[in-house]
């Protein structure tokens, strides 16, 4: 199939990406996360977030330097690169890969947009595996106080935390998994059932509060927020919701 029956002009150069190795990432610049897509073929994405202290640790002080001073170019200058510069394969090897990068501004959010395409130069010794930027995440979902799911495109659930099913008064992840997520919200609330409907529907980030009437008859006040686990809007990424019931607690979304 010829790359331009894939769709629109944004999906051809997602495709053409693709083809020719090239992968990308997005930095926050508030937030400190690094968010790595790895296109494989025309039909996946992978999507790895990892914050840069998480980074740090799986590069040595000097190819971590390495980063910053790309980055710094890019704040000063509006763009920077391309360069060569360390990156940390699934295996634990390290490959150098051709890196450009440019500021981005929206409103009152900076980020740097980049790319990347792995080079031909001879790998460095083995470091500590990217796998392990996995399990940090998993790590991060699981012991979050937040109480988080995350589900596919239309709502199926793919994983849910231990506050997850505390909040919505499950026992067993087997009660939630693979089950429509609105199925567990509508049976605590359909005023919060029909929040994530729609957030279900929105292709960017969302936030709010719900006030709702708890069983014993007070008030309490949710804080919610949704986003895709991918910054390509070409795609349907699977969908995250976090739940708090403090805005500044130990439980803020």
């Amino acid at each position: 199939m010829p790359v331009s029956s894939f769709g629109g002009r944004s999906d051809i150069i997602a495709q053409l990406q693709r083809l020719v190795g090239v992968d990308k990432w997005l930095l926050n610049l508030q937030t400190n996360v690094l968010r790595v897509e790895f296109g494989r073929d025309f039909n996946e994405t992978f999507v790895h977030d990892v914050t840069l202290d998480e980074l740090a640790r799986l590069l040595s002080a000097d190819d971590m330097l390495k980063y910053r001073d790309h980055w710094h170019c890019a704040i000063r200058d509006g763009h920077a690169g391309p360069i060569l510069l360390p990156f940390v394969n699934a295996d634990g090897t390290i490959s150098l890969v051709d890196c450009a990068c440019a500021l981005h501004v929206q409103g009152e959010d900076r980020y740097l947009i980049g790319v990347f395409r792995r080079s031909s130069a001879t790998p460095e010794p083995p470091v500590r595996s990217v796998r392990q930027l996995a399990g940090f995440l998993e790590a991060f979902i699981e012991n979050s106080p937040s109480s988080i799911v995350v589900t596919d495109p239309v709502g199926k659930v793919l994983s849910a935390n231990r506050q997850f099913l505390r909040f919505f008064g499950k026992v067993q992840k087997s009660e939630v998994i693979n089950r429509p997520v609105l199925d567990t919200v509508y049976e605590l609330n359909s005023g919060l059932g029909t929040i994530v409907r729609d957030a279900l529907r929105m292709p960017d980030p969302t936030r709010g509060r719900y006030e709702f009437k708890l069983n014993n008859g007070m008030r309490q006040t949710l804080y919610w927020r949704a986003f895709p686990l991918s910054v390509d809007t070409t795609l349907m990424p699977p969908k995250v919701f976090a739940f708090d019931l403090n805005e500044n607690g130990p439980r803020a979304a």
